[in-house]
């Protein structure tokens, strides 16, 4: 048997280590607290394996406990998505562990020297398989806010605004005009 070159023991090397830096992968939520806003996470990729004959293999990453959930927010304003069990998204792995600027909410050291490991991840939601592609398609022209049983307000790009139900609809145009249908109620 001939000896590995220095070339191939660095490149195996390198490969042994990369095996355990993560940097982003689909997730589904198991269970999510709300109060803590951090999630219980199935990864959705397994990881690949190169066995010792030179074949490859997979393996189950184990469930990412005390997740982060991420929402979009400011410190004044955050818009909030109602978790879960079963809901897609993303786990993006930072590049240390974020614990202990969390809990004091300012610069801090890292608890561990690990860099993308799966202690590290916060979770997005939102990233689903192609069949779960939203339907029918998001206006290009504004922002929805919907339900995926049919409710949605939109605010589009000229300034009208609609908001819609099984049971009616308003709309508000650019220019002022109101109209709606349904049973509603003005109050002076």
């Amino acid at each position: 048997m001939l000896e590995p070159s220095l070339t191939q023991v660095i490149a195996s090397a390198i490969d042994d280590k990369l095996i355990d830096v993560h940097t982003a992968l689909p997730g589904v939520v198991q269970s999510y607290d709300k109060a803590t806003q951090t999630a219980e996470i199935e990864l959705q990729v397994r990881r690949a394996l190169q066995t010792e004959n030179g074949e490859y293999t997979t393996e189950e990453l184990p469930i990412l406990p005390n997740v982060p959930v991420i929402f979009a927010r400011t410190s004044q304003f955050y818009i909030s998505l109602p978790v879960k069990t079963g809901d897609s998204g993303i786990v993006i792995f930072n590049e240390a562990i974020i614990d202990q600027w969390r809990s004091l909410g300012k610069s801090a050291s890292p608890t561990d020297i690990g860099r993308h490991t799966l202690a590290a991840g916060v979770f997005l939601p939102g990233l689903f398989p192609a069949a779960g592609a939203i339907a029918p398609a998001p206006p290009d022209d504004g922002v929805r806010v919907a339900w995926v049983k049919g409710a949605h307000v939109t605010v589009y790009d000229d300034g009208r605004i609609e908001a819609v139900n099984g049971k009616g609809y308003f709309k508000l145009t650019a220019s002022g005009q109101f109209d709606a249908n349904g049973n509603f109620t003005v109050d002076p």
